[in-house]
Parts: C-alpha cells; sequence; structure tokens
C-alpha cells in the first residue's frame, strides 16, 4: 500500500468516526437520527439492539482503520491487519445492504452513505484491496439473494396487531377497540394523539412504524415490554399504505381503515365522545378508504414537516 495513501484513509476514517459518534450522540439525547428519508428509522425498528449500540460499532470500526492507517503506526506492521478490517467492513456493509432490500425493504441513506465511504476506503488502499473488498461484497449480496428469507418474514404470519402495540389506552366500558398506526415524528400523527386527551368512549392501541425512545405519548399510558413495530409496517405494507396515521377499528364483520388526520379526528370526535350508539357505515372500497389525493397523513419513508 503506497503510504502517501495512508494518510488520506486515516483523515476520512477519523471523520467519519466523529460523524457516526454525533448520529449516535442525537439518538442517544431522543432527537432522532440525521437522514434524508424515514429509511433510517425503518431499518432501526427492526434492529435486535439499540441503534446506538450499533452506531459504536461503526466508531469502533472507523477509530481503529485511522490508527492503523497512521504512518506512523503502519509503518511498524505490515499491511495485513488493515486490509483484513477493510475487507471486514465491505463484507458487512453487503449484509446490511441485502438487509435493507430483501428484510427492511426500503434503503436508509445514511447507511447507504456509510457504505460509500467504506468501499472508498478499500480504493484509496490500492487496486487489490479494492478488487478484493468488492468482490466480498458482491459475494455477500448474490449469495443473500438466493436465500429464502420467507421463514423470517412467516413468523410474523402468526402475530396479529395486538403484538405490535406499544400502549393502550382505555376506559370502563370502551364501545369500539382501535388500533392507531404512527409515526412519532409525524406531526399529524401527534394531533392525532393529542385530540385523544381526556375521557373517550374508545379503547385505544397505540401501534408505532418504528422503536419508541421516549415516554410521553399521552399522560398515564404504561408502556408494554415487548413489541413489535416490524408488524404494524408490514401491516401498512400489505394494505399498501406508504403513509401514516392510519386508524383500523375493529367490526363485528371485519376492520374499517381510516387515514389521514383529518378523517381521523372527525371519527374519534364522533364516535369517542359522544354517548349515542356507534352508526354502522355503508362498506368501503380500498379506493375510498384510500383516496389517492388524501390530507394529513406523513409519508413512511419520507420526513414530514
Amino acid at each position: 500500500m503506497s503510504i502517501l495513501r495512508r494518510p488520506s484513509i486515516a483523515v476520512i476514517s477519523f471523520v467519519t468516526c466523529g460523524g457516526i459518534l454525533a448520529q449516535a450522540l442525537l439518538i442517544l439525547f431522543k432527537h432522532g437520527p440525521a437522514c434524508l428519508n424515514q429509511g433510517c428509522q425503518v431499518v432501526e425498528g427492526l434492529l435486535n439492539v439499540s441503534p446506538v449500540i450499533f452506531n459504536f460499532i461503526g466508531v469502533f470500526f472507523f477509530a481503529a482503520t485511522g490508527l492503523m492507517a497512521l504512518p506512523s503506526i503502519s509503518k511498524r506492521m505490515t499491511d495485513l491487519p488493515l486490509q483484513i478490517l477493510l475487507t471486514m467492513g465491505a463484507s458487512a456493509e453487503g449484509v446490511l445492504l441485502m438487509f435493507q432490500v430483501l428484510i427492511a425493504r426500503t434503503l436508509c441513506s445514511y447507511c447507504l452513505l456509510i457504505l460509500g465511504i467504506v468501499l472508498l476506503l478499500n480504493a484509496l488502499a490500492g487496486l487489490r484491496q479494492f478488487l478484493l473488498g468488492f468482490s466480498t461484497l458482491c459475494t455477500v449480496a448474490v449469495i443473500s439473494s438466493l436465500l429464502n428469507f420467507g421463514a423470517v418474514q412467516s413468523n410474523l404470519e402468526r402475530l396479529t396487531l395486538q403484538d405490535g402495540t406499544y400502549a393502550v389506552r382505555t376506559c370502563s366500558s370502551p364501545r369500539i377497540r382501535a388500533y392507531l398506526l404512527f409515526s412519532q415524528d409525524c406531526p399529524h400523527c401527534r394531533r392525532v394523539i393529542d385530540a385523544l386527551s381526556g375521557c373517550t368512549q374508545c379503547e385505544f392501541n397505540f401501534n408505532p412504524i418504528t422503536k419508541m425512545d421516549r415516554k410521553d405519548l399521552l399522560p398515564g399510558l404504561n408502556p408494554i415490554d415487548n413489541y413489535s413495530p416490524r408488524i404494524n409496517l408490514m401491516a401498512l405494507k400489505i394494505m399498501g399504505i406508504n403513509s401514516v396515521p392510519v386508524l383500523v377499528v375493529e367490526k363485528t364483520d371485519g376492520y374499517q381503515f381510516i387515514r389521514g388526520e383529518q378523517n381521523i379526528i372527525a371519527f374519534i370526535k364522533t364516535n369517542c365522545f359522544s354517548p349515542g350508539p356507534v352508526e354502522e357505515e355503508n362498506p368501503l372500497t380500498i379506493q375510498d378508504m384510500f383516496p389517492e389525493a388524501d390530507t394529513g397523513v406523513c409519508s413512511v419513508k419520507k420526513d414530514c414537516k
């Protein structure tokens, strides 16, 4: 490896290390990840560990890469440790890329940026190292695409929306049970949740599409320890819905779906605060329930202002 390239590898690694550390601190202090779309939150919601831990793994990787690339250190050892580390990084990025494509079914802009940096570091380490790292990434991607991840997804078939419930707001004699599918960063969702303040005659299950990182949803709510946001995200995908909030109301003969801030708040005011009986509505088609020109919604994959 050319000694002229080592300072570039070290600088890029340390700068990336600082950026990932800043991302971890943003998440740790409840500000959410810095991301160009909501794909980051979708991916984070599917992790088995905290996204903070995941980011700190990245911090250690780039810190180690930067240290090994320092001329004062690398001249006392062979290039092999740095080459192994860069190849491991490319392999890990291949796994993460296919996880986004095959499992999360959405791309995380932050993850793609890290992938690009890892490939850049491999390229700066020389043509041979770039070919090794890139071929490793491609091998992981090709093998992953040949595998059937249906067994992982099939576990969701035994679950219901109750398994995706973060908390429940109920009253002594609820007349309606409903599930609110929402994002904690969606202002339209926040206004729907605020409309539930006070006593209601409906039982509301709160089903976030990503892991909740704060507990101030509504006063008096007791968070449920074991819940799976991926169930709620999968429910939206099955119905072909790419936005929140969505209210799923239990009916005697099935479910009623109500989409959008205005429609959901109107339903709440009509059915949850009035003493009269709930009126049965006429059957709705998919087009009636989810009009294309709907307002008061946030995209699942993009930031919402």
